[in-house]
């Protein structure tokens, strides 16, 4: 649901994928989890069940979007 919520805060962006994992437990263990969403069109029912999962839930009802760049490579420094 919150790779749902996800595709729709991004609309232009048909594909979303989502990662989980949980906290390590020495001697437990831990699972990780990998979704893939391809969801070409948008349409107002998705929005609705949208709005509707972040009402019940809360999912992303505020994001904030940061970017950041790294460099694959070190460069010189001259």
């Amino acid at each position: 649901m919150r790779c749902f919520v996800a595709r729709g805060h991004y609309q232009n962006a048909p594909k979303v994928i989502g990662l989980a994992t949980e906290q390590y437990e020495h001697g437990k263990g831990y699972s990780l989890d990998l979704v893939c969403l391809h969801q070409e069109t948008w349409t107002t029912e998705d929005q609705k069940r949208m709005e509707g999962i972040q009402k019940d839930l809360g999912y992303f009802v505020n994001p904030t979007q940061t970017t950041a760049h790294e460099d694959e490579y070190p460069t010189t420094k001259q």
